[in-house]
């Protein structure tokens, strides 16, 4: 790793970020010719053409995923809307004309005649506070995205003392769940499948479907996420789960030792995980996947890096098996270390991420919140070194997501303002400066807040300035963005989902072909 030069042409950026690649120029000129002139919208059509480049999952049975049945306890419908009931009154605004849209929990009202366009809102029931779609291999019109949620009597916080892992109230108010949808492509049909509660757990943040793929046996995937009890839960999500339960005891989990409590964690391939603690440090840990050792619960290494919490961890790789993993910590500096050399290959000078970072496997390059109101993109070539600004905005983010597998060059964000925003981040990268200044976000949407406990939507698309500098803007914190994320799979690849603290879910299939 070196500190890269100053970028004159395409060829010197290519050099900078990837190195003497033959086979990454080719592909990335490829990309360019494609994709350039898209701004707004993914292309499904380009997705599927680029279908053989996409991140590959590993194939495991449901007999060798080694992990038991999640321990569940029926419920009731009743309970259910006792603990998460929140209707929701909802006003669509499309060049200033309004149009009521009242949301009732768990029921997704289409926003096509009042939009004109391919979307959905749906009220939850709870303060949304993680979204992640389940990657699946071949092109299945059907495609699962599970919602993580919480819900406090006294309405949404960020000072919640029970979003805290180092909570101690025996008498906890907030309840929380896990939902899991579905999107039925073929009919344009969302719906709510399951909802597990997960109160005994605590509430649950950063899900991630593991990067494998089951071949039948009943198992759609297997989820993970950070619980408020400092673990990492494990979640075999099977087909035949009751519509409403509640988790008494996940598949498996992950638990840091002497007290301390997991805050972060990321894959290494599909055997590993790496972990971050609130003592400063990291630990590896083997998946259960084809593994047949007892030994899951001990770490194969634990290492002190900062004197602060690890806020978050992320691990690339890339189709050679290099492997970087990247720390962001709540001290006074991060770092990363190259996998297979981690004693020697460290660098501390890594650009400070305000929320969790996103890696693009395909394009080989990671979004990083460098600043509350600005991005960046790095690569892990580059990464112990200030990458390249993609965008300064009006507003503070709150949430962000590239494509993870599928690799399209879309950058989808969400504000503390309530924007949601989508841009195609490489465009800037890979064309002139004279064509970068094209490069700018797109306003999709626009959550608000009201005194009175309405929100108002407005799907006016809107170009985010970035000439002269806007004071940041805020809503109240009902409409602030808190999760997004985009569809993994090849049909229906330009959907992404977005949630507000307020509880109000939207999706939307951008591609205009399928309007």
């Amino acid at each position: 790793m070196w500190k890269p030069s100053k970028e004159a042409s395409f060829k010197s950026k290519i050099l900078t970020w990837y190195g003497n690649n033959p086979n990454k120029y080719n592909f990335l000129i490829k990309c360019r010719d494609k994709w350039v002139s898209n701004a707004a919208y993914v292309s499904e059509e380009l997705v599927q053409e680029f279908a053989e480049d996409m991140r590959k999952l590993v194939p495991i049975s449901s007999d060798q995923l080694n992990l038991s049945d999640l321990k569940l306890e029926p419920l009731t419908e009743e309970y259910i809307k006792e603990k998460f009931n929140k209707d929701i009154d909802l006003t669509v605004v499309r060049n200033s004309a309004r149009t009521d849209t009242p949301l009732t929990t768990g029921s997704p009202a289409a926003l096509k005649s009042s939009t004109k366009r391919n979307a959905f809102a749906v009220a939850t029931g709870g303060q949304i506070l993680s979204i992640q779609w389940l990657p699946r291999e071949g092109e299945s019109e059907v495609s699962y995205f599970a919602v993580s949620i919480s819900n406090n009597p006294e309405g949404p916080g960020a000072l919640n003392p029970e979003f805290s892992m180092f909570n101690k109230s025996k008498n906890p108010a907030c309840s929380s769940a896990i939902q899991l949808w579905k999107y039925d492509f073929e009919k344009n049909e969302v719906s709510l499948e399951n909802v597990l509660v997960t109160s005994d757990l605590g509430l649950g943040y950063s899900l991630k479907w593991a990067p494998i793929y089951t071949n039948g046996g009943g198992v759609l995937g297997v989820l993970m996420g950070v619980f408020t009890d400092g673990n990492v839960h494990v979640l075999k999500i099977t087909e035949s789960l009751p519509r409403y339960s509640k988790i008494t005891q996940s598949s498996l989990l992950y638990s840091g030792k002497d007290g301390t409590k997991i805050t972060a964690f990321d894959f290494i391939g599909a055997e590993k995980i790496l972990v971050g603690t609130t003592d400063g440090a990291i630990s590896e840990y083997m998946l259960p996947f084809d593994y047949e050792g007892g030994d899951l619960d001990v770490p194969n290494f634990k290492e002190i890096v900062c004197w602060g919490a690890i806020q978050h961890l992320l691990c690339t790789d890339d189709e050679s098996g290099n492997r970087l993993c990247i720390v962001y910590t709540a001290a006074h500096r991060c770092l990363s270390f190259v996998y297979d050399n981690s004693l020697q290959d460290v660098y501390a000078v890594v650009p400070r991420s305000h929320i969790q970072p996103c890696y693009n496997y395909v394009m080989q390059n990671l979004i990083i919140i460098n600043l509350p109101d600005q991005s960046l993109m790095s690569s892990p070539r580059t990464n112990h070194y200030t990458g390249s600004a993609v965008a300064k905005t009006d507003f503070y983010y709150t949430a962000c997501k590239v494509s993870e597998v599928l690799g399209h060059p879309f950058f989808l964000s969400g504000g503390a303002n309530g924007d949601i925003t989508v841009q195609n981040y490489m465009k800037k990268f890979m064309t002139s400066k004279a064509g970068a200044t094209k490069a700018m976000p797109f306003r999709l949407w626009k959550f608000s807040a009201k005194p009175d406990g309405k929100f108002a939507l407005i799907s006016d698309i809107h170009v985010e300035p970035q000439e002269a500098p806007v004071p940041p803007a805020a809503t109240r914190i009902g409409g602030v963005v808190t999760a997004v994320a985009w569809n993994e799979n090849i049909i229906g690849s330009s959907t992404f989902a977005a949630g507000i603290a307020g509880g109000v879910l939207l999706i939307e299939r951008l591609d205009p072909t399928y309007l």
